[in-house]
């Protein structure tokens, strides 16, 4: 069949249109830009409103197209009066326990955009951060580090007497960094 010539109704652009698509669609305008002009700003009839409820309700929504609409909605802006809206809609409304509880579980622990592994697990990247400091450094400076290790280790363990790292012997010194040498080559051995 040959196509019709229709005249938009929103730009009064002249278009053509096969009479299959009229008969479906309407043939009213000239593009989905038109068409999407021509609705922005109409009120719709009550009845138009509950047709489209009725029609929507008991629709299962599968997985995938709920994912779909909220990537569609993510980055959405809303405008402040729309924001006062929801604000003013949620007002007096009191969430549920079982509610609470759910926001709860899904915002702690290990689902928090906070959580680092736990304790031990911080803990043992601070150790290991420690041991490749003290690999990493040269000369003086990794003496005086290995003299502060064992320091520390000495006055833990001397209840109330306090070692400065000037008292520590050298041989003490040569003796750490070969222990430290040590369980760097055994680590090494147990990560192949």
């Amino acid at each position: 069949m040959p196509k019709i010539e229709r005249t938009c109704q929103q730009c009064g652009k002249v278009f053509c249109r096969y009479p299959a698509y009229i008969k479906k669609w309407g043939g009213k305008h000239c593009s989905n830009e038109c068409a999407y002009k021509s609705r922005k700003g109409r009120k719709q009839s009550p009845e138009i409103i509950e047709k489209r409820r009725i029609s929507l309700t008991g629709r299962i929504t599968s997985d995938e197209t709920k994912r779909k609409i909220s990537e569609a909605n993510k980055g959405r802006k809303l405008t402040k009066e729309h924001k006062q809206k929801l604000r003013i809609a949620k007002l007096g409304k009191k969430q549920s326990v079982e509610h609470k509880a759910k926001i709860k579980k899904a915002i702690s622990g290990e689902n928090n955009y906070n959580w680092m592994g736990g304790h031990e697990r911080n803990m043992e990247q601070q150790r290991v951060k420690r041991r490749e400091g003290i690999k990493t450094l040269k000369g003086r400076y990794a003496d005086y580090h290995i003299k502060n290790s064992i320091r520390r280790d000495a006055n833990r363990k001397l209840d109330g007497i306090k070692i400065s790292s000037k008292d520590i012997p050298p041989e003490l010194v040569e003796l750490k960094r070969a222990q430290l040498k040590i369980t760097r080559e055994i680590r090494k051995c147990q990560e192949k």
